[in-house]
Formats: structure tokens, sequence, C-alpha cells
């Protein structure tokens, strides 16, 4: 197990969430009496990066997962960006859109203040959750053996990947949604993620916010559901947003700055 950590990691994040939502999708299809709640999914990912995280280095590999809770001296522009960027894609997708004479989404599928408070709910749930094992456990690993960009192809595609049982399941989020179309998705938020953890010395804090607000600013202004153009314009918009992080960052790192402790994981 000590020699990979990332295989296990992706193994029990699976398994356990899998369980739950196909647990879900066997109590919707009458083949069992209950299911166990969808929270947990997210649960088994904490528990997954833990578990991983104990086993592969010990109290070091716990205490390294933890410390990224609280790492929010930076930059204030990356503050800026965690809250924000996805909302300016978001409106560069809207503005293209009514170029081409597509009417706007916003707040239809969600009010400013739900969505507000969509993000307040979500903060503290990500923290512990997702971005403690995506970020806070798998690309630290991922940037030891790849560079920054194809650390976040492999993580965004088994990111992505991850969500596969809620395409099944009726009236999640993901079901409204062409798969495809997702992964490309995942896969930029995915490089835009290791983008802003590389320049925030490996913050799981900041790619929380960053998660949460994405998926508020996508609730309020609706291009993700507002029509399959509007999804792919959207989609499109966050591409070239990565093509310019790339260019002017560029692959291996992400980041300009030299200083790169915490961005991979050191014992």
């Amino acid at each position: 197990m000590k020699r990979y950590p990332l295989i296990l990691f992706f193994v029990l994040a699976y398994l356990f969430s899998w369980i739950v939502w196909f647990g879900n999708l066997a109590q919707l299809r009458g083949l069992v009496g209950f299911h166990i709640p969808g929270a947990f999914a997210f649960i088994g990912l904490s528990l997954a990066a833990v578990i991983a995280a104990l086993a592969t280095a010990g109290m070091a590999g716990f205490r390294d997962l933890i410390s990224r809770w609280v790492r929010w001296k930076v930059e204030p522009v990356w503050y800026g960006v965690a809250f924000f960027f996805t909302a300016l894609l978001g409106l560069i997708a809207i503005l293209i859109g009514a170029a081409v004479g597509l009417g706007a989404g916003i707040g239809k599928d969600a009010t400013a203040a739900a969505a507000l408070g969509y993000f307040a709910f979500q903060l503290p749930l990500f923290l512990v959750t997702e971005e403690t094992a995506w970020r806070g456990f798998a690309l630290p690993r991922l940037q030891l053996q790849y560079s920054a960009l194809t650390s976040s192809l492999i993580l965004g595609l088994l990111w992505g990947l991850w969500h596969m049982p809620l395409f099944l399941t009726p009236e999640t989020f993901q079901s409204q949604l062409p798969f495809v179309g997702f992964l490309l998705s995942a896969v930029a938020t995915s490089i835009m993620h290791t983008w802003l953890f590389n320049n925030t010395r490996g913050s799981v804090l900041l790619a929380a916010i960053f998660h949460a607000a994405t998926d508020a600013s996508i609730l309020y202004l609706g291009v993700m559901t507002g029509g399959g153009v509007h999804f792919w314009i959207f989609v499109m918009v966050q591409w070239i947003a990565v093509a310019v992080i790339i260019w002017r960052t560029g692959a291996q790192h992400l980041t300009r700055k030299t200083d790169l402790r915490g961005t991979s994981y050191t014992a």
C-alpha cells in the first residue's frame, strides 16, 4: 500500500461513494428496500483520503492533509479567482449566447439569495470531503510523478467518471447533462483547480471556495442547464480559459511561481 497510495485512494473513493449511489439506484428500481443516505457518498471520499494517508504515510500524511484546510495566507488576487472566476466565464458564455440570439437563463434555476445559501452550505462540505480528497490527497501525489497539466488531466477524468452513477439517477443535476460534455467540463475545471492550488501553496481552503463558488455560479447563471447550445458555449469558454492559463504559465507547473512548496506531497 505504501508503494501505491494513489491506487489505494482511488479504489476506496470509488468503492465508498458508488456503494451509496448504486444502492440508491437499486432502491429506485425496487431491488432493495432501503439505501444509505446520499451524504455518505461524500463522507466516503474523506474516509478514502484519511485511510490512504494513514496507511501509506502514517501521521505525517494525515497532518499534511489536515494542514491544507488552514492555508489561508495567500495573495488576495487568488481569493478573487476562487470566488469569481467561474462567474466571469459564465457571464462571457451568456454574452456569446446573446450575440447568436439565445436568451439568458439567469435566475431560472435559483435566485441570487438561494445561490448564496447554496455556496454557504457547500463550502464546508467541499472543504472536508471532495477537496480534501481530490486536491488535498490525490493532486499533490500526482504532481510527484507528472507535470501539473498531466496530473490535472488524470484527476479531472477520474473526478468526472466518479459522478457516473448520478447520470443514471433521475432528478440529479448530472442527469440533465450530456455525459461527454460534463466530462470535458470536469477536466477543464480540474486544470483551473490545479492552477489555483499551485498558486496558493496547495491550499484546500481556496480549492473548496472555488468549487463551491463554481457550483453556485452555474446554478444562478443557468449556463449548464439552460439548453444544449448554452451548455456547449460554456464548456467552450472554459477550455479557452484553460488554453490561456497553459499558455501564460506553462504546462509543467501551471504557475510562474518558483516557490512550489505544498503543491506536491513531501513526508
